[in-house]
């Protein structure tokens, strides 16, 4: 076993299981043979204030070897995050521990598991659904900053000269001829529609986990997905380099997503 690659084997990890659940009064009985070299030991422990009864699989030779000593954790469900153990990130949806207490916590700083990071005690492989039951949930500050994005991003759109902007709002001709060579362009938006979009972007509903990303996933991926009629009487006037102003009708929103694995994450449209 490479423990290079396991850096939730660490010491470090190790020193901060041992002060949130203390290891003593620990007690290991006599070694029954099995067969051969192989051995099975009968142990207890204290760890915090659980008493944890263990039976080990030994095998003696050259060396003395534990088998069973490991907890492997598979928990489902975190691959798009990964998970951090006392703050070790694993970078694996597959992980080895010593048996201990853990702070386990989404390895993206967006996301807290539902009820906090209260430390979770690991002694055997029937405590890893413990992990299995987390569920990882977007922090209130996180979605509020989405919010902000996405409006900062819609004002900028609507206040852009161009023909083209990356939300949609787009104006493709005006009186047959491309809007790229008819002149500037500026978009109309009413007070009314822009308190509609607000609303719009504020309403929860709208926030959701974004499509093609399975169920039992975290939300790496969230968008906001505006109404067809959001902006139906959003109009443009294009002004030409020459002649009067040509009034023109505009496409609408796209959808607006954000990917929160990333280092600075910024709104994409779609």
């Amino acid at each position: 076993m490479d423990l290079s690659a396991m850096p939730q084997l660490s010491e470090k990890v190790l020193a901060a299981s041992n002060y949130l659940a203390p290891l003593h009064d620990i007690r290991v009985d006599d070694a029954q043979q099995t067969s051969g070299d192989s051995y099975e030991v009968p142990a207890s422990f204290t760890m915090g204030d659980q008493v944890v009864h263990r039976t080990f699989r030994v095998r003696t030779g050259d060396y003395v070897a534990i088998h069973d000593g490991l907890i492997e954790a598979a928990p489902a469900g975190f691959g798009a995050s990964g998970l951090r153990f006392n703050g070790q990130s694993t970078g694996t949806a597959s992980v080895w521990l010593f048996p201990g207490a853990y702070v386990i916590e989404p390895d993206y700083s967006s996301f807290r598991f539902t009820g906090g990071a209260d430390p979770v005690l690991l002694v055997d492989r029937s405590a890893t659904a413990q992990i299995d039951a987390l569920r990882p949930e977007i922090t209130a500050s996180v979605q509020a900053n989405f919010r902000r994005l996405v409006s900062a991003s819609v004002d900028a759109c609507l206040a852009s000269p161009d023909p083209d902007t990356e939300c949609g709002l787009s104006v493709a001709r005006v009186d047959g001829r491309p809007a790229a060579t008819a002149g500037a362009v500026r978009r109309l938006a009413s007070d009314a529609l822009r308190a509609e979009l607000r609303a719009q972007i504020a309403d929860p509903s709208r926030m959701t986990p974004m499509d093609g990303i399975p169920i039992d996933d975290p939300p790496r991926y969230l968008q906001i997905q505006f109404s067809d009629d959001a902006v139906a009487d959003l109009t443009a006037t294009v002004t030409p380099r020459q002649g009067p102003p040509h009034h023109a009708s505009v496409s609408r929103l796209r959808r607006a997503t954000i990917d929160f694995g990333t280092i600075l994450p910024r709104v994409t449209w779609r």
